[in-house]
């Protein structure tokens, strides 16, 4: 791959920044992404826009482990991207803008990128990670819980001020503050008295 800014070398073990004069090494690639590191700082290469994105100043990025990397797309759209420093996790845009403050305490949430919307993430504890169906809490951009675990899924993320989730047999619409603008019932009932459940 050539590029007059970029260029990495025929082994593909080392990025070259030309405008900065940096000589990264490859960490680890795939089809989207390529993971750059320099002083045991990670950092993300996009393949596709064929540009740093993320600098390399982070302890990891896409997942908690060194080694993880992210893909762009997981469902329909490109989802935000975790970066990780010190045992604090944020958020990413796949065009580097930063949506979540690396603030948020790894050691005590889990976030789920695909949840973003409009400043906010969900994110369940740690302390649940084992169970078959953790609670969810709202955490804003500045990387503080706004919401206590209560929430069982999230139906909508935040979109034009309006997000939809679960909790117990109810589905609760919320507004960009996040109070409850309407709830109903998960099931119902059709002809011959058939229980139907919406999820």
């Amino acid at each position: 791959m050539t590029n007059s800014l970029y260029q990495i070398d025929d082994e593909h073990k080392h990025l070259w920044d030309a405008k900065e004069g940096v000589v990264y090494d490859i960490f680890k690639e795939n089809e989207d992404y390529i993971t750059i590191s320099r002083n045991n700082k990670v950092g993300l290469f996009d393949k596709q826009k064929n540009r740093i994105i993320i600098p390399a100043i982070y302890d990891s990025i896409g997942g908690n482990n060194p080694m993880s990397i992210p893909n762009a797309n997981y469902g329909y759209a490109p989802n935000p991207i975790e970066v990780y420093l010190d045992n604090r996790v944020g958020l990413v845009s796949p065009d580097g803008k930063m949506l979540i403050e690396v603030d948020v305490d790894a050691e005590k949430f889990i976030l789920l990128p695909a949840t973003y919307g409009e400043d906010y993430v969900c994110a369940y504890s740690t302390e649940e990670q084992m169970e078959m169906h953790p609670k969810l809490c709202f955490i804003n951009s500045m990387g503080c819980p706004v919401t206590d675990f209560i929430y069982d899924s999230v139906r909508h993320s935040m979109r034009e001020g309006k997000a939809e989730v679960t909790k117990g047999n109810l589905i609760i619409e919320l507004d960009s503050k996040l109070n409850v603008t309407n709830s109903y019932p998960r099931t119902f009932y059709g002809f011959n008295d058939e229980k139907y459940s919406i999820d």
